[in-house]
C-alpha cells in the first residue's frame, strides 16, 4: 500500500472482507440471496472491533511491529511427504508411482534424499562391507513379512549371502517363479567371479547389494525414495543403497570401457526386431491420462527396474491390467530409448526376467506412441508402447572402476 500511494491521484481504500462470511456454508448461503460478503474498511477496523449482521463474525485487527512478528517458517519448496499407505504396491518393472514434470528433488543430491549428512557420507558407505549389509537387513526385518515366495528378508539374507543359487533351506511358496534359473549351484563367490563383475571390479558387497535387489527387498529399497526422507527419518537401508548405487556406476562404467565383452553376453540389450538399437521395457501403470505425462514429462523417485525383454514386460503389463482397477484400460508399456543399459540379470535371482537397472530421480521425456499386438501365453493381447527417453540426475557420483570392495 505504502508503494501505491507514492502515485499521485490514486485513491487507495484498503478493504477487509468477513472471515466468516467464506465458509462453505455461508457462500452457500450468500449465494442464495444474491449476497456478497461483508467488508469493512481497514482504517475502520484499526479502532474498533466489528461484528457481521448476515453471519455473526465478530472481527477485530490489532497492529504489531515488525519486531514482534513471529519469525516466518523455512520456505520449502519439495513435495510433501507421501504416507506409505497412500502409496501403490511396488513392483519390479512396474512404473506406477511417477511423478509429473521435474520435482525440486531432482537437483538435490543423492545423498541429501537418503537423509545423509552429505554426498561425502553416501560415498563412505560403498566401503562398509558384507557384515554391514547383513547387519542393516537383519535390523529392518523384524516384522517378518513374507512374499510370494514365501520368504522374509532374513530368508533372503541368508539365501543370496550363504547359501547355493537354486538350493535354498527353505522350501518355496506354492506356485512361486522359479529361482536362479541356469545358475544351480553358485556360490555368492562365484557370482563375484563373473567376468562382468570382474570386468567392473565388483567385490562380495556389490554382488549381495545387486542380488539383494533383485529379491522382494527392492520394494523395502525403494518405498522410502517415495514416501521422502530425511535427516530426523533417513533411509532405513543408506548401506545397502549406497553400495547398489556404487555397483551400478561401476557396471555402467565397464560397459562403457569394455563394450565387446558386455555385448558378448548379451548385457547390453536386445536389439529391436527391425535392427535398431537395444531398448529397455516396462509398464506404465497410472490412472493419469498419458497425455498429460507426454506434455510434462515424470519422474521416478526410486530405481526403475526395466526388461531388455519386451515379453517380460508385456507380461507384467498383462497381469495387473486384469487386477488392478485404477490402471488404463489397456495395457501400456514405456520402451525406454538409453545409452545407459546397466543389466544386473547375470546377479539376479531371476535372471530369466532380464532385469535391467536405472538409478532413483530418472526424467522420463515421453515422445511417441503406438498400438502394437502381442501374445501374453497363448492370448493376443494390444499394447499401447510409448517412446521414452530417460534422462538421468546430475548427481549421481562419477565412477571409473578401480578396486574391488572385498568381504
Amino acid at each position: 500500500m505504502t508503494l501505491l500511494e507514492d502515485f499521485s491521484g490514486l485513491e487507495i481504500v484498503p478493504m477487509v472482507g468477513c472471515p466468516g462470511c467464506l465458509t462453505p456454508a455461508q457462500r452457500a448461503r450468500r449465494a442464495s440471496l444474491g449476497l456478497a460478503p461483508t467488508q469493512w474498511q481497514l482504517s475502520v477496523l484499526g479502532f474498533r472491533a466489528q461484528k457481521c449482521e448476515i453471519c455473526g463474525e465478530q472481527f477485530e485487527v490489532h497492529s504489531i511491529t515488525v519486531e514482534e512478528a513471529p519469525a516466518p517458517a523455512p520456505l520449502d519448496l519439495s513435495l510433501a511427504s507421501v504416507a506409505p499407505s497412500e502409496l501403490p504396491p511396488e513392483r519390479k518393472f512396474i512404473a506406477n508411482k511417477l511423478r509429473l514434470g521435474k520435482p525440486l528433488e531432482a537437483y538435490r543430491g543423492l545423498g541429501s534424499l537418503l537423509g545423509l549428512a552429505s554426498e561425502e557420507e553416501l560415498r563412505s558407505l560403498c566401503t562398509a562391507g558384507v557384515a554391514a549389509i547383513g547387519e542393516e537387513v537383519l535390523t529392518m526385518a523384524l516384522d517378518s513379512a513374507l512374499d510370494e515366495w514365501g520368504w522374509s528378508a532374513a530368508d533372503w539374507l541368508r539365501y543370496v549371502r550363504e547359501e547355493r543359487a537354486g538350493m535354498p533351506s527353505k522350501p518355496r511358496a506354492a506356485g512361486a517363479p522359479p529361482l536362479d534359473e541356469g545358475n544351480e549351484g553358485k556360490t555368492l563367490d562365484d557370482f563375484v567371479t563373473h567376468p562382468l563383475a570382474v570386468a567392473a571390479k565388483l567385490g562380495h558387497t556389490h554382488v549381495l547389494a545387486l542380488r539383494l535387489f533383485s529379491t522382494s527387498l527392492h520394494a523395502r529399497l525403494n518405498r522410502p525414495w517415495f514416501v521422502g526422507c530425511s535427516r530426523e527419518a533417513p533411509h532405513p537401508y543408506p548401506v545397502l543403497v549406497a553400495t547398489l548405487l556404487d555397483a551400478w556406476g561401476r557396471l555402467r562404467a565397464a560397459a562403457a570401457e569394455k563394450p565387446t565383452l558386455f555385448t558378448k553376453f548379451g548385457a547390453l540389450g536386445v536389439p529391436e526386431t527391425d535392427g535398431s538399437r537395444p531398448c529397455l521395457y516396462c509398464v506404465f501403470a497410472s490412472g493419469e491420462d498419458v497425455a498429460e505425462y507426454k506434455q510434462r514429462g515424470c519422474l521416478e523417485m526410486g530405481f526403475l527396474t526395466a526388461s531388455k525383454y519386451k515379453a517380460t514386460a508385456e507380461r507384467h503389463a498383462y497381469k495387473i491390467s486384469r487386477t488392478d482397477s485404477y490402471l488404463l484400460e489397456r495395457p501400456t508399456l514405456l520402451k525406454l530409448r538409453t545409452d545407459h543399459i546397466v543389466d544386473i540379470s547375470f546377479f539376479s535371482v531371476t535372471p530369466q526376467e532380464g532385469e535391467c537397472l536405472l538409478p532413483p530421480c530418472t526424467y522420463l521425456d515421453l515422445k511417441s506412441e503406438v498400438t502394437v499386438n502381442g501374445s501374453v501365453g497363448a492370448r493376443e493381447v494390444s499394447f499401447r508402447v510409448v517412446e521414452a527417453v530417460p534422462n538421468l540426475i546430475d548427481s549421481l557420483p562419477k565412477h571409473e572402476p578401480t578396486t574391488a570392495t572385498t568381504k
